[in-house]
């Protein structure tokens, strides 16, 4: 007997073998957490830190004693520059394995392979926007209802909590940027910027509120970024019928 139109065997599609995305799905989801963790103890750090730089700034300490209490804090800073990249490098491959499993199911998609990797590399300079396009268009396309090659499927509605994590980096970036206007300022009152100790000083002492309002809404959208990992991760392996 013929199979049904739109019938695929495990694990291959017209344009090959599809791809797998829940180990790297998972991978994700782990370091994106991991990323959340160091950045609420970065946050406990630089609150600590507020009073020694006040210190260093006034006199009462030296550079060196300022270092030491800053310490910590670098090596976790570092620490989470690591993890961040990390979750950059495994980003890109999940999303380069969903788009590619996506053109295999005859999906014509924008966000095709080669584009995932400049949207997670350039996506902190566009706020976040060719980011969220892109999940848009591959929760569409992976809708396991919809079978190959039928065009549907950009009439099927997107998951809520996309928009959601847009809205919550649009406002990170916004402190962000409020954080560097007044480090602008400070610079244009004779402040010295290429001074790293003196910089990160200027920063816990007079930027706690800020500094405090952009981690927690980095921490949030990671949150939310993670459950659209997971839900996307679920949706697209059941469309490509993975195990």
């Amino acid at each position: 007997m013929a199979p049904p139109p739109g019938y695929v065997s495990y694990g291959a599609s017209a344009g090959g073998e599809f791809k797998r995305v829940r180990g790297v799905g998972k991978a994700l989801v782990a370091l994106e957490a991991a990323g959340v963790a160091l950045t609420l103890l970065a946050l406990g750090f630089q609150s600590a830190l507020a009073g020694p730089a006040q210190d260093f700034l006034d006199g009462a300490i030296s550079q060196a004693a300022f270092d030491d209490e800053a310490s910590s804090y670098r090596r976790l800073a570092g620490l989470s520059t690591l993890v961040t990249l990390a979750a950059l490098v495994v980003g890109i491959i999940w999303s380069y394995r969903i788009a590619s499993n996506l053109r295999s199911l005859g999906r014509t998609i924008t966000w095709k392979p080669g584009l995932t990797i400049a949207v997670w590399i350039l996506g902190f300079c566009t706020l976040g926007i060719v980011n969220f396009l892109m999940f848009k268009e591959h929760w569409k396309a992976s809708d396991p209802d919809v079978r190959p090659g039928d065009p549907s499927w950009t009439q099927r509605p997107s998951l809520p909590i996309i928009t959601a994590w847009l809205a919550l980096t649009l406002l990170s970036a916004g402190v962000q940027i409020a954080m560097g206007v007044a480090t602008g300022r400070r610079a244009l009152n004779g402040f010295n910027g290429t001074d790293s100790a003196r910089t990160l000083a200027e920063t816990a002492a007079n930027d706690l509120p800020l500094l405090a309002a952009s981690g927690l809404l980095g921490a949030a959208s990671t949150v939310v970024l993670i459950g659209i990992v997971r839900q996307l991760t679920q949706r697209h392996a059941q469309a490509t019928i993975e195990s």
